[in-house]
């Protein structure tokens, strides 16, 4: 059981067990930009001969970086601490290293930008037009944001992509005209969701009347990282929530380990990690695990580097 928390200084010994000495502390940054071509505003796809792919085995060809591949496919590139991944419709995110100033940190980005706009010039390829206001809205923020857009400055054309995890929060947002009579004629709006989430609570039907008033709707339903057949099935059965005949599928080609001493499990899961941290990925079901495992992945850095 978790010890109960009584005092102030109880959430400080919480946060401070994750905290780092003042002379480790650095400044890192991430940088997401979506490509788009010059001449049609379309979206670059991610593989094809001008494509998110194509730069990124350029940029590991003529700039020095190392791809990260999987099942044969560029999803990444590494140089030093610095690192490019791929987010939701092929953007390219810089995700730096850790610096101790602004200098160093300004130079990174500097020689990125210029990298990545040099590969991608002759391909017709341009990254982040316009000015882009990123709302993820959840319960308990979305008033508050609505007010921060309203009071924002903007600066025509904008890109307005909106997360929005629930049907309620939507419907606040349309009802809102403030929101809407601040868009220009040549703005656009992103709306990305899960449908299979999105069932209103509140009277109406917001995704439902939005499309059939117009709004154009693209569906990712192609899954491309998987390229093993059997691999791809199995994923296509957890995302038809297919659960258990995925599970059952992993399991008769061995890929799910079980341990069943839970301390032997969290060792083995912390000894992955640090054997290879960029293919490793940790689920924790609560809180309790987590720290458990937590501290036992700090124990195994703390042993690999002495």
């Amino acid at each position: 059981m978790d010890p109960i928390i009584t005092r102030e200084e109880d959430l400080h010994g919480y946060f401070e067990t994750g905290s780092k000495p003042r002379e480790r502390w650095g400044i890192g940054l991430e940088y997401e930009r979506a490509g788009v071509f010059r001449d049609s505003g379309r979206a670059v796809p991610y593989e094809g001969p001008a494509s998110v792919e194509t730069i990124l085995n350029t940029l590991a060809k003529n700039a020095g970086w190392a791809p990260i591949l999987e099942s044969g496919r560029v999803l990444g590139l590494s140089k030093g601490g610095t690192r490019i991944t791929l987010e939701p419709g092929a953007q390219m995110e810089l995700s730096g290293t850790v610096h101790r100033g602004l200098h160093t940190l300004r130079d990174e980005i500097a020689s990125y930008v210029t990298a990545v706009e040099d590969v991608s010039r002759p391909h017709g390829i341009a990254w982040h037009l316009g000015q882009t206001w990123e709302l993820r809205i959840y319960k308990l923020q979305i008033l508050q944001r609505l007010t921060e857009f309203e009071s924002h400055p903007l600066r025509h054309p904008i890109a307005i992509v909106l997360q929005v995890p629930f049907c309620q929060e939507l419907l606040v947002l349309v009802r809102d005209r403030t929101f809407l009579d601040r868009l220009g004629p040549a703005d656009r709006v992103l709306l990305i969701g899960d449908v299979r989430q999105h069932e209103a609570v509140d009277a109406g039907r917001p995704y439902h009347q939005l499309q059939e008033a117009g709004m154009r709707t693209a569906k990712l339903e192609q899954i491309v990282r998987q390229r093993d057949p059997l691999l791809k099935s199995e994923v296509e059965m957890l995302a038809k929530g297919e659960i258990a005949l995925a599970i059952e599928s992993l399991k008769s080609r061995g890929k799910v380990n079980e341990i069943a001493d839970p301390k032997g499990r969290i060792r083995a899961i912390a000894r992955n990690y640090v054997n290879n941290p960029e293919r490793t990925l940790i689920v924790s079901p609560d809180n309790k695990s987590r720290q458990e495992v937590n501290a036992a992945v700090r124990q195994e850095l703390k042993e690999a580097s002495s």
